[in-house]
């Protein structure tokens, strides 16, 4: 993970609202459904399910429904969620959506 000079380092739960273009940020993505929606560089994202590996039972999802991982701002449009044994890619919505289907 990359540190920003002059940033301590912060775990994010929510959103990153001025996330800079190839950062690695600690994240905590809520997965209560699965991978589903993001708040991340002051947008709403929805996963790309083609571009999301599968959450197995080896993946360590905390009580509080967090799995740690990091997301990176890949492109302005593409954020990208990683965690150990997987990665997701996300792409903009225009409205926020709920957490479970």
């Amino acid at each position: 993970m990359q540190h920003i000079p002059g940033q301590p380092p912060v775990v994010h739960y929510g959103t990153v609202p001025d996330a800079r273009l190839g950062v690695s940020y600690e994240y905590h993505l809520y997965v209560h459904c699965g991978i589903h929606t993001a708040q991340f560089a002051g947008r709403t994202w929805i996963a790309q399910p083609e571009a999301a590996d599968p959450l197995t039972a080896e993946t360590e999802i905390g009580p509080d429904q967090h799995l740690a991982g990091s997301m990176t701002l890949a492109t302005p449009d593409i954020p990208v969620f990683r965690w150990p044994g997987g990665s997701a890619q996300f792409e903009p919505v225009a409205a926020p959506q709920g957490l479970c289907a």
